[in-house]
């Protein structure tokens, strides 16, 4: 809860709207309180899928709520995360959103190396037609998540409307010597 607040209390000044997906039912929670955004129950943790799957199912089910357009920026943050004060990745897409239909950090969080074929999934920024023609279900026999996603955005994007981030300007919950 104190990571969502604080993220959304420093996107404040960007011109976006806010959303929250909760995968595990609808019921009261302490979500309900945070003011300014638009909050989705689902059901898919109760699903036998893994969580790569999960969490874009649940973006294409928010994106058919929201009537999100094709050309929206989709700005996907994962809620273990907190974003630095002055967040790389929002910075860029202030200056470049026009430029770019992708802004992804090419990175295996294994090897501690960049990878053409592998991508952090905690923080991205795509736009929502090619999260909506994103054959998620290919996770379900690959084991790795991020290297599904972005061998996709590598094939479906093209190469010159893909902003290549280096650094993204987060962090793991608290550990802020976990940067990324």
């Amino acid at each position: 809860m104190e990571r969502i607040k604080e993220n959304i209390q420093k996107l404040r000044g960007f011109p976006c709207s806010f959303y929250i997906v909760e995968n595990n039912g609808e019921r009261n929670t302490e979500l309900d309180k945070i003011e300014g955004v638009q909050l989705l129950y689902t059901n898919t943790n109760g699903r036998q899928i893994n969580k790569g799957m999960k969490e874009f199912f649940d973006i294409l089910l928010l994106g058919e709520k929201y009537g999100f357009a094709d050309e929206d920026i989709i700005i996907k943050l994962t809620g273990l995360y907190t974003l630095e004060d002055s967040c790389e990745l929002i910075e860029v897409l202030k200056q470049e959103h026009k430029n770019y239909d992708a802004f992804v950090k090419w990175y295996n969080i294994c090897t501690n190396a960049y990878a053409l074929d592998d991508c952090i999934l905690g923080l991205y920024a795509l736009r929502y037609r090619y999260l909506s023609e994103f054959n998620y279900i290919g996770m379900q026999s690959h084991p790795s998540m991020e290297h599904v996603f972005a061998s996709h955005i590598r094939q479906a994007v093209p190469a010159d409307r893909v902003r290549d981030m280096m650094h993204l300007g987060m962090y793991y919950r608290g550990e802020k010597s976990l940067l990324f």
